[in-house]
């Protein structure tokens, strides 16, 4: 059924089919008895004076630039690692070049598309409805100065089946999930359009610069607005109204009160049609006051939009400015350069729930324990509590005469993200004297991925006489998370032996080894980033970590070892831009095993001259980490362990690189390679096994 839309000052004879349509019974109560089928309405949309309808906008702020970060709800990339089952889908309709309801719609290019399915993926991950929902989409080149975006329900529904409160208008999306089938299927759920003309920042890492607004949250934004976040309050002719002219409120409205708590559909106080409710609607001093919306906002009454001049789209249908700069500033009237709020925050969520929707929620936390099987023995720990999402990191300790064969059911291992769901994990010991010694198990560099010579390259070697299978990752927007600034927002890896590529990947998800990236337990959480899992030959290899379009940042380049531990990673080195600050270069390794295992730390500058590599680090310095503890530093490796250096034939040729040879514990280590007196350049950081 499509919808019929009508603009402000609309004839009689609409407003008499409306209030035919809504039925004899609907003239101003707001109390009448349920009809007993479902009924889909011509409405009056709240929103803007667009013709030919009404909706609700989304403004620039060109007053200042912000800097807030609000990042993405935790359910959305347990589902994404599919550690917590999605309850919602929506589908976007983009749609082709053409006019619609008075919207010049243009082609849309690929890169909103991206962003705008990301935040799509967004509000589904929050959502539970056995309904799809659908969003028409509108890529515009004709809104009005200073529009970022308008959007809202296609049509709202009364009296179905499931309708928590009677004669009340409910988003179809919201009718859809109380309902549980599709109750307008002739067209899309929701529409919204977004203007072609603003210089947009169609990234999804939440690094909006100053000078972009960050499409993201527009989407995000009018999505709200297209799931119930809206009311049919309105002024026109100097009268405040309500219900669009069919006597029955949206359910939204029931929530609206004004300052002393007095309802803003109590009829006796402020009649529909009247001035007095027009007065309020100006005051600003109206609230919802919900429920779950005023947990959200700590308890207390949610203050609304309600400037002292009617603002048609804006007032009303969004929270007041003083939500700006917080958690909850997504549904505030405007948007400035910078920002990026990527998460609907605890009041939006609140008042989608007072409105009728059910939201996922990931629990607060799930239990891990742990067993052990095998003819041997050893102690483990790392059982306990944990978040959904958490890395999880467990240890095991094989008794004299006892070995580790390793962790199981699936997704235990060593490390790995605790999935929404009680989990226990078993550690099998077998009796005998262990057959491998200690090893490097994996490395992790984070570095500054440039352009030309100054992209991340990762050199390793594997041991033994036969086949390894490995994982290896190129991570960014990931990063941002653990407060790593100006990240790689797409990051692609290249895999060499010699010259030749023997496998490359941009975006894991796409690989034809997704499935078994994902089963390693170690895939990366954001899908912009690259894995390749592969069974290699001993030898030497290369992973060469770039930008999209020769887009720069910080990124990680990681090599896991994931079988045959008899076929060990002997040596494993990176090469790239060591800056300053936060964008100094920085390896991680992990040493396997039960024993300790003697390893050499090298950063290397000068000598990459002599191979070709052009502007390189004049005098590296290496220190050496176990957690947050310095274990070691070096600055020019003959004025320290120089001779035990020298002995393992692996000693640096120019004295102003750096080297630490130590022996370490079982466990994960960082090193951190600066240039002395924060000078810049190319680096090599490498950890070996010199025995």
């Amino acid at each position: 059924m499509k919808l019929t839309k009508l603009a402000l000052g609309a004839t009689i004879t609409s407003l008499l089919l409306l209030l035919a349509l809504s039925n004899s019974a609907a003239a101003e109560g707001t109390s009448d008895t349920a009809s007993p089928e479902a009924r889909s309405v011509p409405l009056l949309q709240v929103g803007e004076s667009m013709t030919p309808e009404r909706r609700a906008i989304l403004r620039y702020d060109p007053s200042y630039i912000s800097s807030l970060r609000v990042p993405p709800p935790p359910e959305l990339a347990l589902q994404q690692q599919r550690l917590m089952a999605a309850q919602a889908t929506i589908t976007v309709n983009f749609l082709p070049a053409s006019v619609v309801d008075g919207d010049n719609c243009l082609i849309w290019p690929e890169q909103p598309k991206a962003a705008f399915s990301y935040a799509a993926n967004l509000w589904a991950s929050q959502l539970q409805s056995p309904v799809p929902i659908t969003i028409d989409a509108c890529w515009a080149n004709n809104l009005p100065a200073g529009v970022l975006g308008h959007g809202g329900p296609n049509n709202f529904v009364r009296n179905f089946t499931g309708a928590p409160v009677i004669n009340t208008w409910y988003s179809v999306p919201a009718a859809n999930a109380l309902h549980g089938s599709d109750l307008d299927p002739v067209q899309a759920d929701m529409y919204s359009a977004y203007s072609s003309t603003f210089n947009w920042y169609f990234g999804t890492d939440g690094n909006t610069p100053p000078t972009q607004v960050d499409f993201a949250s527009v989407v995000l934004h009018e999505i709200t607005h297209g799931l119930g976040f809206l009311g049919s309050m309105q002024i026109s002719g100097g009268l405040g109204s309500w219900g669009g002219g069919t006597g029955f409120p949206i359910i939204y409205d029931r929530f609206t009160e004004d300052g002393s708590g007095q309802k803003l559909l109590d009829t006796t106080l402020f009649p529909n049609f009247s001035v007095v409710l027009a007065t309020q609607l100006i005051s600003n001093d109206i609230y919802f006051n919900g429920t779950y919306a005023n947990a959200g906002n700590g308890g207390a009454r949610v203050p609304l939009y309600a400037p002292a001049i009617w603002s048609p789209g804006s007032s009303y249908a969004h929270l007041a400015e003083n939500y700006n700069n917080t958690p909850n500033a997504l549904m505030t009237y405007s948007l400035p350069s910078g920002e990026s709020i990527h998460s609907p925050g605890p009041v939006t969520l609140g008042l989608l729930k007072d409105v009728g929707w059910t939201l996922q929620q990931a629990s607060d936390n799930y239990t891990l324990t742990l067993a052990k099987a095998g003819t041997g023995n050893g102690t483990v720990s790392g059982g306990g509590s944990y978040p959904a999402g958490a890395t999880v990191n467990l240890t095991a300790t094989p008794d004299a005469n006892s070995t580790f064969a390793g962790w199981s059911p699936s997704p235990c291992a060593p490390s790995f993200p605790m999935p929404a769901s009680n989990l226990s994990c078993i550690a099998t010991f077998n009796a005998g004297s262990p057959s491998a010694t200690s090893r490097l198990v994996n490395i992790a560099t984070r570095d500054w991925v440039g352009t030309g010579d100054n992209v991340m390259i990762a050199g390793f070697i594997i041991g033994g006489s036969s086949p390894k299978q490995v994982l290896i990752e190129a991570t960014g927007p990931s990063m941002t998370s653990a407060g790593v600034p100006n990240v790689l927002r797409d990051p692609t890896l290249t895999l060499y032996s010699g010259q030749t590529v023997i496998a490359s990947n941009d975006n894991w998800q796409n690989s034809p080894t997704a499935a078994a990236i994902q089963a390693t337990g170690l895939a990366p959480s954001n899908p912009s980033e690259s894995a390749i899992l592969i069974t290699l030959n001993p030898g030497p290899y290369t992973a060469i970590v770039r930008g999209v379009s020769d887009t720069t940042g910080n990124a990680l380049v990681a090599v896991f070892e994931l079988s045959n531990p008899s076929a060990p990673l002997i040596n494993i080195s990176t090469r790239g831009r060591t800056e300053t600050g936060d964008n100094v270069m920085i390896a991680g390794f992990v040493i396997g095993g039960s024993s300790p295992q003697q390893v050499l730390v090298r950063a290397f500058g000068p000598t990459l001259t002599t191979a070709g590599v052009p502007g390189a680090l004049a005098d590296p310095t290496l220190t050496l980490y176990s957690g947050q503890t310095v274990l070691a530093s070096n600055d020019n490796w003959q004025d320290s362990q120089a001779a035990a250096i020298q002995a393992t034939g692996l000693a640096p040729s120019n004295p102003s690189e750096s080297a630490i040879l130590i022996t370490l514990p079982p466990g994960p280590y960082t090193a951190i390679v600066r240039g002395f007196n924060n000078s810049v350049g190319n680096t090599l950081v490498a950890v070996d096994e010199p025995y």
